[in-house]
Parts: structure tokens; C-alpha cells; sequence
């Protein structure tokens, strides 16, 4: 667990490949130029919040 800390890497497999959970967020990291996406945390980047009011 110690050596996870040192990655500098957004995403990585440890003893496994091709699962990726549904709520996880894929990032990329430093200069990359990629941001954030995938799970709630990047939905968040797609909106913008509304209040209505309706009175019926």
C-alpha cells in the first residue's frame, strides 16, 4: 500500500485488467490535458443547476 501513494498515474490494474467500477472517476493527471469523467463526481462537469419554481 505504501508504493500506491508514489504513483503518479490516474487510473492503474493491480493483478487485473478490463474491469472499471461504474461510479469510478478516469482522470488524467499533471499536464495530460484530459480532466475528469465518468461516475458522479463527473457528471458534475456536463451541469449546470437550476431552481423552478411552478405553481399550479
Amino acid at each position: 500500500m505504501k508504493a500506491i501513494k508514489g504513483l503518479k498515474f490516474g487510473e492503474t490494474y493491480i493483478n487485473r485488467e478490463n474491469f472499471e467500477a461504474m461510479q469510478g472517476f478516469h482522470a488524467g493527471w499533471r499536464k495530460s490535458g484530459i480532466g475528469g469523467a465518468d461516475g458522479k463526481h463527473g457528471l458534475h462537469e456536463y451541469l449546470q443547476t437550476q431552481v423552478v419554481y411552478l405553481q399550479s
